[in-house]
């Protein structure tokens, strides 16, 4: 029996600023659209950069109630100084090997 699968969008932030402390990483918010996950990190909704502390973000699509879920995709973000917001991103070479960062 097939049972419905819903999708969920995970928002993770990345600090990896110092090269001696591995990469802090936290999930500020889930969502069950993408637009609004877009939204929040485009906007820094509740300034999730911190400032500018971290770096990355990447929103995953994954499958909600599910032991260790696929990720479906990954879209990144970089924090941009000379903007003051994040930008879109390929993945950082450092995370290519990363299969989920937001059961991780």
């Amino acid at each position: 029996m097939d049972l419905p699968r819903e999708v969920i969008f995970t928002v993770t932030v990345i600090d990896n600023s110092d090269p001696d402390i591995p990469d802090y990483r936290r999930i500020p918010a889930i969502f069950t659209d993408l637009a609004p996950a877009i939204e929040l990190v485009k906007n820094n909704d509740q300034d999730i950069a911190e400032s500018g502390e971290n770096r990355y973000v990447v929103i995953e699509e994954t499958l909600l109630n599910t032991v260790l879920p696929p990720v479906n995709s990954k879209i990144w973000f970089e924090w941009s100084w000379d903007l003051g917001r994040y930008e879109l991103t390929d993945v950082p070479t450092q995370f290519t090997k990363v299969p989920s960062f937001g059961i991780s």
